[in-house]
């Protein structure tokens, strides 16, 4: 008899040791490559809702002491440019992870799965079935929806993690990209709307007239990767989708629409049966700037009923290089710039929500004032020349 099936472990009615599972492993984990292959590490579970204007990301004392550098600033910056978004501190910890270690308990997980064949088979099943995989760039996802299954042990815990990409039930996306790649999507769209059909049968390609190498593959990408993932992912039931491009300007300058219809397209109950829905979290809206046409205002067409959008408060602090290799940190609020209002007024007798303020600066928007005007008159002389 094998021995395993003798261990007392494996005499436990399935669904315990699912639950012993459960509690070992992380709750979700994040998926990138590195190197080209698949790595894997513990996702923070950072708040990605509330006032994130990127202040948050300064780094204290202690932290410049554990990074080894003098400057707050410099990894202020660096901070900032995070392709991660709001997983900054997971990407930090994803960078400090070596060989097969994390210290976000990755060595207790490849003990565990190196147990024996049934266990790594066991582990293997909960992981795709209750973590929730956190996916930073495009790269990433499209060779996760590419990749073979198979159910042989693999020699590191991160690749152990990714037997079988099409069990997985709950996927996460933050995608924080080139703004010139939002231009070129929405450029394209018209195009690529009128190859839907086309696509059905065969891969579709896309014209070489983009405006930059990277914009090119980045697009490539973004129509190959959606109906790959419609296909291979068919146990996905909850699909997070975390947006912004990485300029100073205002996101109001994505088209929305173009962004969304292409996803919608692929991504639907129709094609993915067990898809309980999908979110968007998007940047709010500047008013100056919204256009029906081109974007989910309060009064215009919405998305499909499967999908929901919901808004936050955009990052206002951005890494500008002044020198090759030498950043400083400009802010650069998009919609509400009087944010701050919520705070100041926190402990009056008139205290401001954030959507009181976001209607108060609309309705100075329409009388033609400028909120900076306000926001200058308010600190005082000197305001206007930095003194």
């Amino acid at each position: 008899m094998d021995t395993q099936e003798q261990s007392p472990f494996f005499s436990l009615p399935p669904e315990v040791r699912d639950a012993i599972y459960t509690y070992i492993l992380p709750n979700a984990i994040h998926v990138f490559l590195r190197e080209g292959k698949v790595a894997i590490s513990t996702c923070m579970d950072p708040e990605i809702a509330g006032f994130l204007t990127g202040r948050e990301r300064i780094p204290s004392e202690e932290e410049l002491v554990g990074f080894g550098e003098r400057s707050s600033q410099t990894v202020w910056a660096r901070r900032l440019r995070s392709s991660w978004g709001p997983h900054w501190q997971c990407e930090e910890i994803a960078q400090r992870t070596t060989g097969h270690r994390n210290s976000g308990g990755g060595e207790s997980v490849m003990a565990t799965l190196l147990v024996c064949r049934r266990m790594f088979l066991d582990i293997s099943k909960v992981l795709v079935s209750d973590v929730v995989y956190h996916v930073t760039d495009l790269n990433t996802l499209d060779y996760l929806v590419q990749i073979p299954p198979t159910s042989e042990p693999q020699s590191s815990w991160y690749e152990a993690l990714t037997t079988d990409a099409r069990l997985i039930k709950k996927l996460d996306l933050t995608l924080r990209l080139p703004l010139s790649f939002f231009q070129t999507l929405a450029d394209h769209m018209e195009r690529l709307a009128s190859s839907i059909e086309m696509m059905e049968v065969q891969q579709p390609s896309i014209s070489a007239s983009l405006s930059s190498a990277v914009d090119d593959s980045l697009l490539n990408v973004w129509i190959r990767v959606w109906p790959a993932l419609a296909s291979r992912l068919r146990q996905l039931q909850r699909l997070h989708v975390w947006v912004d491009h990485d300029d100073t300007k205002s996101w109001s300058l994505v088209d929305e629409r173009s962004l969304l219809s292409y996803i919608a397209t692929w991504i639907s109950r129709d094609r993915i049966h067990c898809l309980e829905g999908v979110t968007f979290n998007l940047p709010k809206l500047h008013p100056r700037h919204e256009n029906p046409g081109r974007h989910f205002t309060k009064d215009s067409p919405q998305p499909p009923p499967s999908i929901m959008i919901t808004r936050r408060l955009r990052q206002c602090h951005f890494p500008v290089e002044t020198i090759p290799g030498i950043y400083q940190v400009a802010d650069e609020p998009d919609f509400p710039v009087l944010f701050e209002l919520v705070d100041a007024t926190a402990d009056t007798d008139q205290p401001m929500s954030l959507e009181e303020v976001e209607e108060m600066e609309r309705d100075m928007w329409q009388r033609g004032e400028d909120p900076n005007e306000f926001l200058w008159d308010l600190a005082g002389p000197g305001a206007r020349c930095g003194v």
